[in-house]
């Protein structure tokens, strides 16, 4: 469920710390908590809509995150859009329906489509200024 998987990122974007930016200085590679002690990396990607990639840290490499691997946007993405938005002065509303996000941007900020690029994941951001 959208609502509480937005519950987990907000409390994981909290510890989450920023591994790379892009040529713009926007936020490009964050790092995670995620349940029992492990570690996510999450990139993100802008172009023309905003996708992720969700990585489980393990001793031997990266595996794919489950949760954004089966047709879902997994729950460290949205920490990582969660604090990309804030470090850019912005605050992120998650809408599981285009329809339900149109409406939230009518009362203004900007609709931008968010996909898993592991799954068939598709979720819908309001961005607002502060």
């Amino acid at each position: 469920m959208l609502s509480e998987r937005t519950t987990k990122a907000r409390a994981a974007a909290r510890f989450g710390h920023v591994l790379s930016r892009d040529k713009e200085g926007r936020v490009k590679t964050v790092l995670l908590p995620g349940t029992d002690g492990k570690q996510y990396q999450v990139i993100l990607r802008r172009s023309p809509s905003l996708s992720t990639e969700c990585r489980l840290d393990t001793e031997h490499g990266h595996l794919a995150c489950a949760g954004n691997s089966n047709g879902h946007v997994c729950y460290h993405s949205l920490a990582a859009v969660t604090l990309a938005s804030r470090d850019a002065g912005l605050s992120a509303r998650f809408c599981a329906t285009e329809t339900a996000a149109r409406r939230l941007a009518r009362l203004g900020g900007t609709l931008v489509p968010l996909n898993s690029r592991q799954g068939t994941g598709r979720l819908w951001v309001v961005a607002k200024a502060h």
